[in-house]
């Protein structure tokens, strides 16, 4: 019997099912933006306590040894991570490669540094022992008992801890505060490992806790065959957790701190514990305002407080870099191993040769400056030609505070170009001259003095070309050999850039074209007849309202970072035999034809009387 059926365009749609993929996307959003929102406020709140110049200055007189030890002391935590999961994995009875799983491990515990709690490694963490060893069960159960037994061992550190530190402390006000929890908590953990207690809480009731009951149970009654393993996967997370503490103590020598590592080793923990809540990127905002409360009353300034803080999460997390690139590269060498067919009769015998892989640059510490008196200290004394001088529109806003002001106050000479009419007159109106109006990818040389300038500064431009690379080369032809060019641009990967792409947001100006990194604006100065002497970093700081307070933390973290500060400083000179400098103005005969844009400007300055 045929049944009829009915164009499945028409065909109706559940209400159910319909927009569920929208529906989870939205939620997924909601939940990272209430985290955002929540690290943001929390930090807002704390940043306001704390001096900002002052944890510039601790960490400009930081002893980086101390720092090197901590980071050390991570990579070995990595390294016991992997050995517990081979461990758990063994005990299972479930068959797999050592190899993959420290990679499935090593990748987690990367990616799960950037997501909101650390319960979002573990479930990358069991998604990949799942596709590896196709036993969900067993790759459930050791993550589920590897985070467990993780918990205890903090907490029984923060018990140990307060004890320790008892005898130091003249008010225990604050211990017991710490000790009374870390028991309690300790003494559930521990009647959740008798499977009597579990069952005896499963009969009992409480129908949203069940799920989770029922996966530790099965985990304990799957592992407590094997003693042995399980008491060297305790001794191995005791150890993890001690490393911890370690780090933050430390991060804090690093800075001129001077508390003993009792008292580390008894807060330490529970504000690791605190930190775990998801209702923060990754426990940010959450973990400096309970170092800043917790080691106030034993002395410690809150600038102090929160650089240990900040240094030892940015620490631990360097840490998980090299191991996470590794995971990523392998992998990525896995999916790159394609079969290679044998060639037909009459086809070609050498095919084009392909790059295996793209190399992995290191780019090393670099300085981080401010950017408008590091142009000024590099022009001082020199005839200086400015790019993009009037920055129109904010040439009518009141003050000198803008850069071409600031330039005519410490050089010798000082001429400039824009292509803003409009701005040009605005300067001429406030008494400068040597300007001229004339698009700078096309700047001509005849409408310039004969003698090469010493600066030429190209401040913030970059990125609003159509044609970075020919800029370069128009510039080429009218740097001397003893020219030096300085270029400042937004750095790609910029911390704030980092931050809204975590909301799925990209924040970018109107007129921006590019954005460039430290190896790209190299390689491109380089493919230009143009050499970088030297490239660094500079952080723009406002001094306004919310602004400054997110300009303060990220200030922060390029001290530490300097690759994901705000901005390239590039001083660039013309490379050796590049191309052939003129040191005299040349004839009209010898010059090419102008772009008609250029001559349109050249004209234009012929008629203001700028060149005859």
């Amino acid at each position: 019997m045929g049944i009829a059926v009915a164009d499945p365009i028409a065909v109706p749609i559940p209400h159910e099912r319909r927009g569920s993929g929208s529906r989870l996307a939205n939620s997924a959003l909601l939940a990272w933006g209430f985290r955002a929102v929540t690290s943001a406020a929390l930090l807002w709140y704390v940043v306001r306590k704390v001096d900002l110049q002052s944890v510039i200055r601790l960490l400009d007189g930081a002893r980086w040894s101390w720092f090197a030890a901590a980071f050390a002391v991570m990579l070995v935590s990595r390294g016991l991570s992997v050995r517990r999961m081979v461990l758990l994995m063994q005990a299972s009875g479930t068959r797999f490669h050592a190899k993959e799983v420290g990679r499935i491990v090593l990748g987690s515990e990367f990616l799960g540094a950037f997501l909101p709690s650390s319960i979002g490694g573990d479930g990358l963490r069991v998604y990949g022992l799942r596709r590896h060893t196709t036993d969900t069960s067993a790759a459930v159960s050791a993550v589920f008992l590897e985070r467990g037994i993780g918990m205890i061992a903090l907490l029984a550190f923060g018990c140990v801890g307060a004890l320790w530190a008892w005898p130091h402390m003249s008010d225990h006000g604050l211990l017991l505060a710490a000790l009374a929890p870390s028991c309690a908590a300790l003494a559930i953990a521990f009647a959740a490992l008798n499977e009597r207690w579990v069952s005896w809480l499963l009969g009992w009731g409480g129908e949203r806790w069940m799920p989770a009951l029922r996966q530790w149970q099965q985990a304990v009654r799957a592992y407590r065959r094997r003693p042995t393993a399980m008491a060297e996967v305790v001794a191995i997370s005791l150890l993890i957790q001690l490393l911890r503490v370690v780090c933050v103590y430390l991060s804090a020598l690093a800075l001129g701190a001077t508390l003993p590592f009792a008292y580390y080793l008894a807060f330490v923990p529970l504000i690791l514990l605190v930190s775990m809540l998801p209702v923060t990127i990754g426990g940010l905002g959450i973990r400096e305002n309970a170092f800043v409360r917790t080691f106030a009353p034993f002395g410690m300034a809150p600038a102090t407080a929160f650089s240990v803080s900040m240094t030892a999460y940015a620490v631990s997390t360097l840490a998980h870099a090299p191991g996470g690139l590794w995971s990523l590269w392998t992998k990525g060498r896995a999916g790159r191993a394609v079969s290679q067919k044998p060639l037909a009769a009459g086809a070609d015998a050498d095919p084009p040769t392909v790059p295996k892989y793209i190399p992995i640059r290191k780019i090393g510490r670099r300085k981080v400056v401010d950017r408008i008196p590091e142009i000024l200290r590099l022009c001082r004394g020199k005839r200086v030609l400015h790019l993009g001088c009037a920055d129109y529109p904010f040439t009518y806003q009141p003050g000198d505070r803008f850069l071409h002001k600031q330039l005519s106050d410490v050089v010798t000479e000082l001429w400039g170009v824009d292509v803003s009419p409009e701005g040009v007159a605005a300067l001429r109106a406030r008494g400068f001259s040597n300007l001229i109006v004339s698009d700078v990818e096309h700047l001509d040389r005849r409408l310039l003095p004969a003698q090469p300038f010493d600066v030429i500064v190209a401040g913030e431009i970059l990125e609003h070309l159509e044609s970075p690379g020919g800029f370069f080369r128009s510039l080429g032809s009218i740097m001397g050999p003893q020219t030096e060019l300085i270029v400042t641009t937004p750095n790609a990967p910029t911390f704030k850039f980092l931050l809204f792409s975590f909301l799925g947001r990209e924040k970018v100006h109107h007129e921006h074209h590019y954005y460039f990194s430290y190896f790209t604006i190299a390689q491109l100065l380089a493919k230009t007849g143009l050499r970088d002497k030297e490239i660094y970093y500079y952080q723009d700081v406002c001094h306004r309202g919310l602004s400054s307070v997110i300009d303060g933390c990220c200030a922060v973290v390029s001290r530490i970072w300097p690759v994901v500060s705000d901005g390239l400083f590039v001083r660039v000179a013309v490379q050796e035999g590049a191309n052939a400098r003129l040191s005299e103005r040349p004839s009209a005969a010898a010059v090419p034809a102008p772009h008609r844009g250029a001559e349109r400007h050249l004209n234009h300055a012929r008629q203001q009387g700028v060149i005859r």
